[in-house]
């Protein structure tokens, strides 16, 4: 009876490590990185002129001091259509975080984007999971979601209503 016990403390104590590692960090619920990064991440403005949404995952390191560093790209990105320079730019801005959250993280940023004309609901990009060898020793934090829209390039004299976000801030 005590090694039934033991197994099951044992089978218990393993499957919370491992819901440990899954879980998301602290950092995502921290808010000067949440709150600070949408709004220093902007939505590229050729990309919302012509209604191109992407994902793109960002890797860094948050040191001791807790600064943000050693800011890469993880996946290829259309360069063209500024995705990449928008996400390490707002990374690369953020101010000093809490030293707590030392560690090595990856961000998914969605580039969400609402055309009005045809529905009031983003488009989002194709669901997809970061392969396994990217993630090695890495947290994956949640999803940062940055929407664009059709109507903040509007022609001069158009009566369509002010959109309810502007061009680079996250409705989520």
């Amino acid at each position: 009876m005590a090694l039934v016990r033991f197994i099951a403390f044992l089978s218990l104590l393993l499957t919370n490590a491992a819901i440990a590692q899954t879980t998301p960090a602290p950092i995502s619920q921290d808010p000067v990185f949440s709150t600070v990064l949408k709004r220093r991440i902007q939505y590229p403005v050729l990309a919302e002129q012509t209604g191109v949404y992407a994902r793109v995952y960002a890797r860094f390191l948050v040191n001791e001091r807790g600064h943000v560093q050693q800011i890469a790209l993880i996946q290829p990105v259309p360069k063209k259509d500024g995705f990449e320079h928008a996400v390490l730019t707002g990374l690369k801005h953020l101010p000093p975080l809490s030293p707590r959250y030392e560690g090595q993280y990856i961000l998914p940023v969605d580039f969400a984007y609402i055309n009005y004309e045809s529905s009031p609901e983003p488009v989002l990009p194709p669901a997809g999971t970061l392969p396994r060898h990217y993630q090695h020793d890495y947290i994956l934090l949640n999803p940062v979601r940055i929407v664009g829209n059709n109507r903040a390039y509007s022609p001069k004299g158009s009566h369509l209503p002010t959109p309810l976000n502007s061009p680079g801030r996250s409705l989520f």
